[in-house]
C-alpha cells in the first residue's frame, strides 16, 4: 500500500500499518498503536515521517518523525497534555512544561535565537543539555527546585503544537525553539501549568527589563473580535459630510478599538474610555436635575436654612459620586432602553451575560430582574471588567478580582462585552450632541 500521496482517508477503517517502502517496524507498530489511544488516526507515510490527524478530521495534519514516534508515544501515555491557556504542553509525570515562546515584536522566535549568544555561566543543574555553540541556554534556580531551558522543541510539543494544511506539511511549522521548565518536585498538572507560567513571565520581564529583548508566550490561539458591518443597501452606502461635534480625543480612541481587535482587553478599554471621557457630563447633569427639583419644590424656601443645606447636600453628593455611580448615571442618562434590550433580546450571546457565562468576577445581567434597572446592572458589569482589566495591584482590596490578563482564555472570550461597551460609546456620544 503505497501511502506517499494520500486523498480522501477512510477514518473509519486506519491502516493497520504501512506497505511497501513504508512499512511500520515492530517497535513503530506499537507506538502507533499507543499514539492511536490518545484519538490520534494514522493517515499517511510522507519522506521520513508518519503522519496524522487528530479526533478522524481532515482539518488539521500532525506530522512526527519516524526516528521519534516511540519516544512521542511514551510521552503521550505518560499523560503529556496541550496547556489550556497557552501554546505549550504539560506532563505531571516529568514534572515538566514546555512553552512556544516568540518575539514579541517580530513574530517569529529564530531571530531571538541566532542572532544572540547567551552566556548563563554554570547551571548546576543535572539535566542533560544538547550543547548549540551558546544559542540555547539552561539555567537553574536556587536549590535547584527549578530549571528553565531554551533550545529546539522536542517531538511531542511539535507534534502537539504544530497543525499543517496538507500531507505533506513540515515537522516544525511556526515552532522552532521553545522554553522548557522542569521541576524537582511533584506537582499536580494544575500546579505544574500555573507556576511554569510564574517563572516564564519573570523571566520574559527580566529579558525585557534588562536586555530590550521582548519574547512572550505565543498565545493557544490568537483571537479577533470582529463587528458586525451593517447590511449594505441596494442603491449604496450614503456618506454624509461630518455633523457630529465629536472631541478629537474620542474619535481617536473610538476608531483605536479597530486597530486592537487581535487584543480583546485593549479593545474593550478603548471604549471603555469613550464612556470614561463622559462621566463629568453625566455627573453634572444628575447635579443639574437634582438641584433644579429641589428649586421647584413647593417647599423650597431661600430663606429657610433646611431648604438651602437640600442644595448643598445635592452638589455635594454630586462631587462626592464614585466612578461606578457615574457610570449607572451615564447609561441610564444616555443609552436608550429599547436598544439597550434590543441588544440582549435579539443579539444572540447564548449564557454569555448569566450566571453560566465565561466571565468570572463580574455581575450577571438579567433582562427581567425586578431589583435593579436593566441600565444599572449594565454599569455595573462594565465597571467591574473595566477594573478586572487594569486592577494589577498589589492591594487586600482586589484580592478576589483576579487580573484578566491580554492572552489569557478569558481574554479571548470578550467579544459579547466589547460588543455591549462599543453600543454604550455610540449611544452616549450621540446623545452628547444634544
Amino acid at each position: 500500500m503505497d501511502m506517499d500521496v494520500v486523498g480522501t482517508f477512510d477514518f473509519d477503517e486506519q491502516p493497520a500499518e504501512l506497505g511497501g517502502t513504508h512499512a511500520l517496524t515492530e517497535e513503530e507498530s506499537i507506538a502507533v498503536a499507543a499514539i492511536r489511544e490518545q484519538d490520534f488516526a494514522l493517515v499517511a507515510a510522507v519522506d521520513d515521517s508518519l503522519v496524522f490527524t487528530k479526533n478522524g478530521t481532515e482539518k488539521a495534519f500532525k506530522r512526527i518523525l519516524r526516528k521519534k514516534v516511540t519516544e512521542v508515544a511514551h510521552s503521550l501515555r505518560d499523560g503529556t497534555r496541550e496547556h489550556e491557556d497557552v501554546r505549550g504542553i504539560v506532563s505531571s509525570a516529568s514534572n515538566y512544561v514546555e512553552l512556544a515562546v516568540r518575539d514579541a515584536r517580530r513574530g517569529g522566535l529564530p531571530l531571538i535565537v541566532t542572532r544572540r549568544r547567551w552566556d548563563q555561566g554554570s547551571s548546576g543543574c543535572r539535566h542533560e543539555t544538547e550543547s548549540s555553540n551558546g544559542r540555547s541556554f539552561h539555567i537553574s534556580g536556587p536549590g535547584e527546585k527549578a530549571c528553565i531551558e531554551l533550545s529546539p522543541a522536542s517531538a511531542t510539543a511539535s507534534f502537539l503544537l504544530t497543525d499543517g494544511y496538507s500531507v505533506r506539511s513540515t515537522a516544525h511549522i511556526g515552532l522552532s525553539h521553545t522554553l522548557k521548565i522542569f521541576f524537582s518536585e511533584d506537582r499536580s498538572e494544575r500546579d505544574l501549568a500555573q507556576e511554569a507560567m510564574d517563572l516564564t513571565e519573570r523571566l520574559c520581564f527580566e529579558l525585557d527589563a534588562a536586555h530590550g529583548i521582548q519574547m512572550v508566550v505565543a498565545p493557544r490561539e490568537r483571537f479577533r473580535v470582529t463587528i458586525p458591518r451593517s447590511p449594505v443597501p441596494e442603491n449604496g452606502i450614503r456618506v454624509r459630510f461630518p455633523k457630529m461635534q465629536i472631541p478629537r480625543e474620542v474619535s481617536a480612541l473610538f476608531s483605536f478599538a479597530g486597530e486592537a481587535a487581535d487584543n480583546p482587553p485593549f479593545m474593550f478599554l478603548s471604549y471603555y474610555q469613550v464612556l470614561e471621557y463622559h462621566l463629568p457630563m453625566a455627573a453634572r447633569r444628575e447635579g443639574l436635575k437634582s438641584i433644579r427639583r429641589e428649586l421647584q419644590s413647593l417647599n423650597f424656601d431661600e430663606k429657610d436654612d433646611a431648604s438651602v443645606l437640600r442644595l448643598l447636600n445635592c452638589a455635594e453628593r454630586n462631587r462626592n459620586a464614585g466612578e461606578e455611580d457615574q457610570m449607572k448615571t451615564l447609561v441610564a442618562e444616555c443609552v436608550r432602553r429599547d436598544i439597550l434590550r434590543e441588544f440582549f433580546d435579539e443579539g444572540g450571546h447564548g449564557d454569555h451575560f448569566t450566571r453560566r457565562g465565561p466571565i468570572a468576577g463580574v455581575p450577571a445581567i438579567n433582562v427581567a430582574s425586578t431589583s435593579e434597572t436593566l441600565e444599572v446592572q449594565v454599569a455595573k458589569r462594565v465597571y467591574a471588567l473595566r477594573n478586572r482589566i487594569v486592577h494589577a495591584k498589589d492591594n487586600p482590596k482586589y484580592a478576589e478580582m483576579p487580573v484578566l490578563l491580554p492572552r489569557s482564555k478569558e481574554a479571548g472570550l470578550l467579544g459579547p462585552d466589547i460588543h455591549l461597551a462599543r453600543l454604550l460609546a455610540v449611544e452616549v456620544v450621540v446623545d452628547s450632541q444634544g
